[in-house]
């Protein structure tokens, strides 16, 4: 039984082996002449061209940590209770942004070198009150330093993301249907936000205003593919991966107008972070397009879409209180920040 399992496996990887090698013939095999006379450069390879494209960005922003406010949805059982109801965060809606490159294509070497700059504004806002129940609260998750119960809660955010990149990629041609790029390269971001987040107890507010932002610069490698299904359309997709070192600094400033601080309008926080730190990127996009060579030109339309994640950038410090001469523990929150969303490019060979 033993030696009967054992042919029967080492038949299947005779014919697995065998398949693999057919079909790695068949995907490398140079083509026909008649599927030459069909193809005939496909992707212009042969042809020295400039060439530019435009990108329009519909993305949405994720970010942990922004954490705000807890509206409560039953009452608390004990006197005192740690956190008890629904977290509310804050977050971000979908914004418009734009990408552009402009590069040169060297043929026949199969080089490419090109400038990409992408920007991206995002913002947002929201406020909420406390529950009608005179028995349900809202509480602030930053100290809001009221003698009455926080009646409503609100916050406003912002980030502005640049990023700004010189790149050179080797252009493959495996079979006549199939595109590769191998890319790498300088790049560099320029990112912040402002979060602000504001308590009203009816006659006096508090309010924390935090801000971060990340510039620095690093190298950047990845790849991409072109692969020909037909009819002019193509299934269009890219990875790439960057490693950025930079200057970081986070700033979180807390100011009340009640007389319970001892002074109207003075800050009771004000901390201040600065450091050189690693940043890392990764981002991958895929979807379909249509791409056509005219004579003097060639045209891609695409549409897909796009992520990209940023890793050891977003940052919420908050600490205890106490006397000026007290410590004053750090509790540091970091979180994720991400976007994503939809991806279309027009590019232009000339």
């Amino acid at each position: 039984m033993n030696s009967c399992c054992a042919r029967r496996g080492l038949n299947i990887l005779r014919i697995t082996c065998l398949f693999s090698i057919f079909i790695s013939l068949f995907a490398f095999a140079k083509p026909s002449k008649k599927e030459q006379a069909y193809d005939a450069d496909l992707f212009r390879n042969q042809e020295e061209v400039l060439f530019t494209n435009f990108e329009f960005l519909y993305w949405n922003i994720l970010e942990g940590s922004l954490d705000y406010a807890i509206k409560m949805k039953q009452t608390a059982f004990f006197p005192t209770v740690f956190a008890s109801g629904e977290m509310q965060c804050a977050d971000f809606g979908w914004d418009p942004g734009f990408r552009v490159n402009i590069g040169y294509y060297n043929a026949p070497k199969y080089w490419e070198f090109f400038v990409q700059y992408t920007w991206l504004k995002a913002s947002n806002k929201d406020s909420l009150n406390k529950p009608d129940d005179a028995n349900l609260f809202l509480t602030g998750t930053w100290p809001h330093i009221f003698l009455t119960p926080v009646q409503r809660a609100e916050y406003k955010i912002s980030n502005l993301y640049n990023t700004l990149e010189l790149l050179v990629d080797r252009v493959f041609h495996p079979n006549p249907h199939l595109r590769m790029r191998i890319l790498g390269g300088l790049t560099s971001a320029f990112i912040g936000q402002r979060w602000k987040v504001l308590y009203f107890d009816g006659g006096t507010y508090t309010s924390i205003f935090n801000r971060w932002r990340f510039r620095g610069g690093g190298l950047k490698a990845g790849i991409g593919l072109d692969w020909f299904w037909g009819g002019d359309f193509y299934l269009t997709a890219k990875m790439s991966l960057a490693t950025l070192i930079g200057r970081y600094k986070n700033r979180a400033l807390q100011i009340s107008n009640t007389n319970v601080v001892g002074g109207l309008g003075l800050p009771v926080r004000d901390v201040t972070l600065k450091d050189i730190r690693l940043a890392y990127m990764g981002m991958f996009s895929v979807g379909p397009s249509w791409q056509k060579s005219f004579d003097t030109a060639r045209l891609e339309v695409f549409a897909g879409y796009e992520f990209t994640n940023w890793f050891n950038l977003q940052e919420v410090y908050r600490s205890t209180s106490g006397t000026a001469t007290a410590a004053k523990e750090t509790w540091l929150n970091r979180g994720f920040f991400s976007l994503h969303g939809l991806n279309v490019r027009l590019t232009i060979d000339f």
